[in-house]
């Protein structure tokens, strides 16, 4: 299975030369508060390429800082409020924060 993935990551990462063109004409962020999760059993690794584009749209991006996603907890909830609640941009608006994962 991780065999796969890896296999998988590795397409994407060779298709990207032909995908940046149509991803240079995705709109332009408005700076609100993007937070990252990764998918189960991921690690925040495979959010770098995710992180870099919404980084270059103007988002302002952070992945949730508790290392590979082994299922979620109660631990991981209040972790993550506590993120939320202390993103730099999420303080100075009322936006809402996205959550991507």
């Amino acid at each position: 299975m991780n065999q796969a993935l890896e296999l998988r990551a590795l397409l994407e990462l060779a298709l990207l030369p032909w995908t940046a063109p149509l991803l240079a004409q995705a709109p332009r962020g408005d700076g609100h508060p993007v937070l990252l999760l990764p998918g189960f059993m991921g690690s925040e690794a495979t959010l770098i390429g995710l992180q870099i584009f919404l980084r270059s749209r103007g988002y302002a991006v952070q992945t949730w800082g508790l290392g590979r996603n082994v299922g979620f907890r109660a631990l991981h909830a209040k972790a993550l409020e506590q993120k939320i609640r202390h993103l730099p941009s999420a303080r100075r608006t009322v936006r809402t924060t996205a959550r991507c994962g």
